[in-house]
């Protein structure tokens, strides 16, 4: 006795649908993640839709070396996305960036990029947007008050990043008392 053909909500397995199966071996060697390949793709419209379709005709791409996929991309997806309109800057190993009529992008297009089980996915960000380095870091300069305030300012700020134990609310209240 086999396994059903569908789960327990009536979905079929993942690739017990004859027209996944069908689409998976249109896809060539590269597992793909996060892409609709049901739906046209509109190449000069969507970076992403280009990436895609470049990258099934590429043949196998190396996932399980950063090294080798970035050659890999830079050899058989650049040009034709450079072609279509979206122009690569440059390639390090698993991520690009792009420019196109929407903006500048940065693509990690690799997930697992050189470890096993890997896929090709696609994660952007806009190459223009402020990164925020790490969640504590030091805003004591980013607010300059002139005054009086400055330093309550300073002192809350101290306090908040645990440099002394002070209670910001008792320190306002100090400070309007004045």
């Amino acid at each position: 006795m086999g396994m059903p053909e569908t789960d327990m909500f009536g979905k079929p397995w993942p690739g017990s649908n004859p027209m996944q199966q069908s689409l998976q071996q249109n896809l060539g060697a590269s597992p793909f993640e996060g892409f609709d390949f049901a739906r046209p793709q509109n190449v000069q419209k969507s970076a992403k839709d280009a990436f895609a379709d470049l990258a099934k005709k590429a043949g196998p791409a190396p996932l399980n070396d950063k090294a080798a996929l970035g050659q890999w991309f830079s050899q058989k997806i650049q040009p034709g996305m450079d072609a279509l309109g979206h122009k690569v800057s440059s390639v390090d190993g698993d991520k690009f960036r792009y420019a196109n009529h929407e903006g500048t992008y940065d693509v990690d297009y690799g997930r697992g990029a050189g470890a096993d089980g890997g896929a090709l996915a696609w994660q952007a960000t806009d190459a223009n947007a402020p990164l925020i380095k790490e969640a504590n870091r030091d805003v004591s300069n980013t607010m300059p008050i002139a005054g009086q305030q400055s330093d309550l300012m300073a002192q809350i700020l101290a306090s908040l990043q645990g440099q002394q134990s002070v209670d910001p609310q008792m320190l306002l209240q100090q400070a309007l008392a004045r």
